[in-house]
């Protein structure tokens, strides 16, 4: 591999970076969960499959970063936290919220559920950038599972 490959290699990951930031008149501030529901739920609610979804914050909770994870079936979808914590990285993000719609309409958790937000939490400890919450969302429900205490 030559220098000028891994120039390039380097930009590219620079592209990826540009494409996914938010410019600082498109952040908005997350205070509460709810405060980020309404965007999730028009983002992701009303997908036919499940659909794993990031939101990376600076230092003031602004929504600096928003991506797509992964897009499963009608039940079910694979994270792998390494795809959830580059663009966190490259973008410098200090806390983020996991977000996943549930298509059959109910936004009760799974226990595969509460062990991806525990895993999200972990990796996000050694990297020091926060797991603020995970959410569940539907078209009309919704469920913070650090609201409730399930994480």
């Amino acid at each position: 591999m030559t220098i000028m490959q891994d120039e390039n290699y380097v930009y590219k990951i620079y592209e990826i970076r540009q494409s996914y930031r938010k410019t600082r008149t498109e952040r908005f501030k997350v205070n509460s969960p709810d405060a980020a529901v309404g965007f999730l739920r028009e983002e992701i609610g009303h997908r036919d499959r499940e659909v794993a979804y990031v939101m990376g914050m600076n230092t003031k909770n602004e929504v600096t970063v928003c991506f797509e994870v992964s897009v499963g079936s009608v039940n079910a979808t694979v994270v792998q936290p390494r795809e959830v914590f580059k663009p966190l990285i490259l973008n410098s993000c200090t806390g983020f919220i996991f977000a996943h719609n549930h298509p059959s309409g109910s936004a009760e958790n799974s226990q595969e559920d509460v062990e991806m937000s525990e895993r999200l939490e972990a990796a996000g400890h050694l990297l020091n950038i926060q797991l603020l919450d995970s959410i569940i969302v539907t078209d009309e429900e919704h469920l913070s599972m650090k609201q409730n205490g399930i994480i």
